[in-house]
């Protein structure tokens, strides 16, 4: 396959996305520095000779078994589309996903990667591919606002004494709104032709194909999408109790889940590294209430992230001996 031409606007395009990537590093930068500086330096070093490693083998065990739920998702939503896969080939994609996850500027490259890796595979259905790759993030989306919004009767304590959190659960409620309106008005949408500017037009085409990719699914790829997601989730948010008892620090499990819950949809954000920076101010703003220590919360998110890189870097190692075999 010959490779795509290059645009004139290329050098241009290179030019944003490495100001972006800037922005991205500086901003997780910046709230890794208010962060640290916010938090008694000993106190957290004491916390390291204190770690208790054993809680180490269920959190690596809840890592791995996410790999596997994500894995079983995307094999569902592919089977749907009648694209057949083994689930240990989408294992392995993930994997090398991880990777690229951990080390380009947003998960949006590992989406990239796991789609070119799969019509590479099926060069004959790039569409299907791509559509199996957005309908897995987005069922992925839809699960972690289901379970957040599950939990906040069970929580409300907890985001109501805060006025940012009280704020954050406003506007996700707002979206859950918008969320209902196209659900109910999604079929009408797909008919509605929209007038306007060019750039309108072209918003609103997207939506309209990204509303006929999910109506158009079976009922079996909706709940198990969905399920395997939701069991995502709660998974990452026990994997995070975990790395906390790991520290010395304790707190209700439902409470934590929640907090790994904002976390995560804070972390959708494009402003920072891969959630770096932001991903602990949540974590550190939904745990206070409860009186985990912001050490304790920014230790187990950092014991969390070297694990991750660890496994990262044996994705990478795993697709640079491709080449080698090759």
């Amino acid at each position: 396959m010959s490779p795509l031409p290059r645009s004139p606007s290329a050098p241009g395009s290179m030019w944003l996305r490495r100001v972006r990537s800037g922005l991205r590093v500086a901003v997780s930068v910046a709230l890794l520095y208010v962060l640290l500086r916010r938090v008694d330096g000993p106190r957290l070093l004491m916390l390291v000779p204190h770690m208790r490693v054993a809680w180490l083998l269920p959190a690596v065990g809840l890592l791995l078994l996410g790999f596997w739920l994500s894995a079983r998702r995307w094999h569902l939503v592919l089977a749907d589309l009648g694209v057949r896969e083994p689930l240990v080939a989408l294992l392995y994609i993930n994997w090398l996903t991880f990777f690229w996850s951990n080390f380009l500027p947003t998960t949006v490259g590992g989406d990239g990667f796991r789609f070119w890796r799969l019509q590479s595979r099926h060069p004959r259905r790039k569409l299907a591919a791509l559509t199996g790759v957005l309908l897995d993030r987005l069922y992925g989306y839809l699960a972690l606002l289901a379970v957040h919004t599950a939990l906040l009767p069970w929580t409300r304590a907890v985001w109501r004494s805060h006025e940012v959190l009280a704020g954050f659960e406003a506007l996700v409620t707002a979206g859950l709104g918008g969320l209902a309106v196209l659900s109910l008005f999604g079929r009408r949408l797909l008919r509605w032709r929209l007038r306007g500017p060019a750039w309108l037009q072209a918003v609103a085409r997207r939506v309209q194909e990204a509303v006929a990719a999910l109506t158009g699914r079976s009922r079996r790829a909706w709940l198990g999408g969905l399920g395997y997601s939701a069991l995502f989730v709660v998974g990452n948010g026990v994997m995070r109790w975990c790395y906390l008892h790991m520290v010395g620090a304790t707190a209700p499990l439902g409470v934590v889940v929640y907090a790994s819950t904002v976390a995560a949809l804070l972390g959708i954000l494009p402003i920072t590294l891969n959630g770096l920076g932001l991903t602990e101010a949540a974590l550190v703003l939904a745990l206070a209430p409860v009186g985990v220590p912001a050490e304790a919360v920014l230790l187990a998110s950092f014991a969390q992230r070297l694990v991750n890189l660890g496994l990262a870097l044996l994705g990478g190692l795993a697709y640079l001996l491709e080449g080698v075999r090759t």
